[in-house]
């Protein structure tokens, strides 16, 4: 058995050697934390674009099937304006409302020109 010398005993317990070793720990756990992060770094945009993608189908799957068997066909989501479920894009007109609105446009004409007719033979001409 080897009987240490004191001083190598004071020269290996000094505080130099402790603060020495200290830092040494503190960079090696550093060394890891920067190496974690740098796989997260590089791992973030694949993720992003793999959740981006997994809620734009689900949004794709939840509007392209329709409940009731008579109501109107849902549209896929539109793109201007996201893809976020909360947000409401504008209804479509149907073609019933169309179709309303062009007779109803068509009856207004009809009568203004019946006005205009009626105005001209008993106003202008006195008749």
């Amino acid at each position: 058995m080897r009987i240490k010398n004191p001083k190598e005993k004071s020269r290996s317990a000094s505080p130099i050697d402790a603060q020495k070793r200290a830092l040494a720990e503190q960079e090696s756990k550093l060394g890891e934390e920067i190496a974690r992060r740098q796989k997260l770094i590089e791992e973030a945009p694949r993720l992003a674009e793999q959740a981006a993608r997994r809620r734009r189908e689900e949004l794709i799957q939840r509007k392209s099937h329709s409940e009731a068997r008579f109501a109107p066909p849902r549209a896929l989501a539109d793109p201007r304006y996201g893809y976020q479920a909360t947000v409401n894009t504008p209804a479509r007109p149907l073609r019933k409302h169309r179709n309303q609105g062009m007779f109803t446009f068509f009856a207004l004409c009809i009568v203004l020109a019946w006005v205009v007719f009626y105005l001209y033979t008993k106003v202008l001409h006195g008749g």
